[in-house]
């Protein structure tokens, strides 16, 4: 293989592999920049849809910018290796190495916050906003990164394969993980904020429990999904969880869309007041700042 993008990324070895491509640790070849290039593989160079849907990723992930989100920051055709993009390097570890347990109820917090701060951002990109639509402990990295003069743990999104614009009117086909797919999705409806929301709340159960809310064949999954209640949290942990983080994770969880949160902004502010309650600092971010219409 070519180890030379576009004349301008030195490619390097390969740091991952997922279902559309690879990614290798590049260097800038002119200011020796490391970054992280993901390579589309040859098969789905070879399918249409596939190299739009890659393509697609790179576009709305390189609108964004927050430091809870892994950046897109360059994107093309190379005429040998095909398509790319590149990201900036982030070391650190995938959240779901730390998810196979029960986690403790402040990191979990924690991570919530972050994660729900990085769905607010972008959800309100211009000109309709950006869903997700693969929220999972899979698709988010821990790092330690400084913060003055301490180091804090910190999480960021990445992933965008199944992102889409606006609320996903035209894209009505059922993608995305089992375990974290909202009940109108697994019924065929189009990704939504809503959707996001629910996914964030699976993320928290999991983290909670080490367990998923539901088990059993995809269709089995979809169907509990649809139909079923999970245990409480603090059933499947074995042990009293403060209610102010089951009742979160209970409302992002609702069957109804309508009946969860309105926004990434009102879970947050949910889980503010559940994070005072346990003696931890409220976290400083616009999302406050923003007007109730916007939230």
């Amino acid at each position: 293989m070519h180890n030379t993008v576009c004349g301008r990324y030195e490619l390097g070895g390969q740091l991952g592999e997922g279902g559309m491509g690879c990614v290798y640790r590049a260097i800038h070849r002119e200011h020796g920049t490391p970054f992280a290039l993901k390579l589309i593989s040859p098969a789905c160079a070879l399918d249409q849809l596939a190299r739009v849907r890659f393509n697609e990723e790179a576009r709305l992930a390189s609108e964004i910018t927050h430091p809870n989100i892994v950046s897109v920051v360059d994107f093309g055709e190379d005429p040998t290796l095909g398509a790319y993009m590149v990201m900036e390097l982030v070391e650190g570890e995938p959240l779901i190495g730390h998810a196979g347990a029960p986690m403790d109820v402040r990191r979990v917090c924690d991570v919530l916050g972050q994660i729900a701060e990085a769905l607010h951002h972008i959800h309100h990109i211009q000109p309709r906003g950006i869903i997700h639509g693969d929220v999972k402990a899979e698709n988010i990295l821990m790092t330690v990164e400084p913060t003055g003069a301490r180091r804090r743990r910190v999480a960021r999104l990445l992933d965008f394969g199944l992102a889409r614009r606006g609320d996903g009117a035209h894209e009505a086909q059922v993608r995305g993980s089992p375990h974290y797919l909202a009940p109108e999705r697994a019924a065929g409806q189009p990704p939504s904020v809503a959707a996001d929301i629910y996914a964030l709340g699976v993320l928290g159960y999991l983290m909670l429990t080490g367990a998923f809310p539901f088990a059993g064949n995809v269709v089995e999954i979809m169907m509990a999904h649809l139909n079923q209640v999970p245990d409480a949290p603090s059933a499947r942990r074995g042990e009293r969880i403060e209610p102010g983080v089951e009742a979160l994770i209970t409302h992002a969880m609702a069957k109804q869309p309508a009946n969860r949160h309105r926004s990434a902004a009102d879970f947050h502010d949910e889980l503010s007041d559940v994070m005072k309650t346990l003696g931890m600092a409220r976290r400083r971010h616009p999302i406050g700042t923003l007007p109730p219409d916007a939230r």
